[in-house]
């Protein structure tokens, strides 16, 4: 059989009768011309096609409705493992209604499909906080260096038991074994950078520069810092077995101590006169005892002849902002703008200096990279009114404070909400306190002056040429 042709000579396609909304093409017949085609057998041929497509169109409509009516049922079976990721979940253009009613939806599953001996509504609601505040850490920076000890995170969840120790520490208290250590310097290693005088550490013979190398047996290599803090903390009464390695690689001892956990003061300074009339202060950690504690070593200085002064920030731990604000109104006019305190949700509070001054001597302030939080506002308040040169090196850069806010009756929200501000409008969070004089520090813990030869530490001499050659300059 032949193609039909056109008057131009080319091929003709069959004519076709389109129905576009139900979907389908209907085909004539094929052979005869248009002009040969009968009204009855085209008519009768497209009824029939018509039905067909009709009949086709149900059909597939059907099983449509079959697919999505199985769509809504639950998928049962071993499924391999999976999840959303985070980011996904974040980025999920929902809004907040959405996401509510999301939750709800979730919740209310969870209850009825899962066993209550599996779950509970109060775990699912206390496990939510969690996540709230997992979203916020996350959002704020690195989650892997917050698990690891390497920085702290924006929000979390206390006990009130816990919420007491922290305001214990605030206060001068402390309960446990009485060391200070640094972040991890080698994997699975504890370096005491400080061990207080009076509490049982001390009391067992361990020194700053020990290295703690397991916790009741256990060693801690590849855990995140958190936990293993976690493992020296424990109540008044209870023992704690530590494994000490003291000295170097090649005079290296390993020994076992048994300490006893108290509840010891915590002196936050140390101080040392030398000959040529320089005082020495060490502000370890800010307390509420803090300020009368640094001003009574001044005075006492004083008394014996001295006549210059070198406040060491070095390793600080920061502590109570409140303190650190009080030890600068020692060295500046009554009045003077010291701290600014932003906190979204509530406001601006400027700190002022309410004394007079109190000290006019020259003085250095001596900072490294594990000067952080309070001892960064001391440092920036001293800076910003040029009331101290500072040597050393940027600072750790803490540049929020943590506030304490009760939930209930049984627990605390740690919450790094207040942004601090130098008394110039100042942020150093993530940067730090920059030196007048950058001085690069020794890497090891610095030992406590008891147990130091003050000429083998550079940056202390180095604080001392500056104030001998500012001596010279005046009149």
């Amino acid at each position: 059989m032949g193609q039909t042709m056109s008057a131009r000579g080319e091929a003709l396609r069959p004519p076709t009768a389109r129905f576009p909304s139900m979907g389908c093409l209907l085909f004539t017949e094929q052979h005869a011309m248009p002009s040969q085609r009968t009204s009855g057998h085209a008519s009768g041929r497209l009824f029939i096609g018509l039905s067909l497509c009709m009949l086709l169109l149900g059909t597939a409509e059907a099983r449509g409705e079959e697919q999505a009516q199985a769509t809504n049922e639950p998928v049962r079976g071993d499924l391999p493992p999976g999840s959303a990721e985070w980011t996904t979940l974040l980025e999920s253009d929902l809004s907040s209604r959405e996401a509510k009613a999301l939750f709800r939806q979730m919740r209310d599953l969870l209850l009825t499909r899962l066993d209550s001996d599996f779950v509970t509504e109060q775990e699912l609601y206390l496990g939510a906080m969690q996540g709230m505040l997992d979203v916020v850490n996350r959002q704020a920076g690195d989650p892997t260096a917050v698990a690891a000890g390497a920085s702290s995170p924006v929000g979390s969840l206390v006990d009130v038991r816990q919420a007491a120790r922290l305001a214990d520490s605030l206060r001068g208290q402390m309960t446990g074994i009485g060391i200070e250590f640094r972040l991890y310097s080698d994997p699975g290693v504890l370096v005491a950078s400080r061990v207080f005088p009076g509490s049982p550490a001390a009391n067992a013979g361990l020194r700053p520069g020990d290295q703690v190398v397991a916790i009741n047996d256990r060693s801690f290599t590849g855990l995140p810092l958190a936990p293993v803090l976690s493992m020296l903390e424990g109540g008044a009464g209870n023992r704690v077995e530590l494994d000490i390695v003291r000295g170097n690689a090649r005079s290296a001892r390993r020994f076992k101590v048994s300490i006893e956990r108290e509840t010891f003061l915590v002196p936050s300074v140390e101080e040392n006169l030398r000959r040529d009339g320089v005082g020495y202060v060490r502000i370890a950690r800010f307390h509420g005892r803090t300020p009368q504690e640094v001003e009574e070593s001044l005075e006492r200085m004083r008394a014996l002849g001295a006549e210059r002064f070198v406040l060491d920030l070095r390793n600080s731990a920061g502590g109570d902002l409140l303190a650190a604000v009080q030890v600068a109104d020692l060295f500046v006019p009554r009045s003077t703008l010291l701290l600014r305190l932003v906190e979204p949700g509530v406001g601006e509070q400027d700190l002022l200096a309410e004394r007079d001054t109190i000290i006019r001597n020259d003085l250095v302030v001596l900072v490294n990279g594990w000067t952080l939080g309070a001892a960064e506002a001391l440092a920036a308040a001293l800076q910003d009114h040029s009331r101290a040169y500072i040597i050393g090196e940027p600072t750790r850069g803490t540049g929020r404070s943590q506030t304490l806010v009760p939930l209930g009756t049984s627990m605390v929200l740690r919450l790094e909400s207040v942004q601090l501000q130098s008394p110039m409008g100042h942020s150093w969070n993530g940067r730090g306190i920059l030196p007048d004089l950058p001085l690069r520090s020794q890497t090891q813990p610095l030992p406590s002056w008891s147990e130091s030869n003050p000429s083998l530490d550079p940056m202390f001499e180095t604080a001392v040429h500056y104030l001998d050659a500012a001596a010279e300059r005046l009149p």
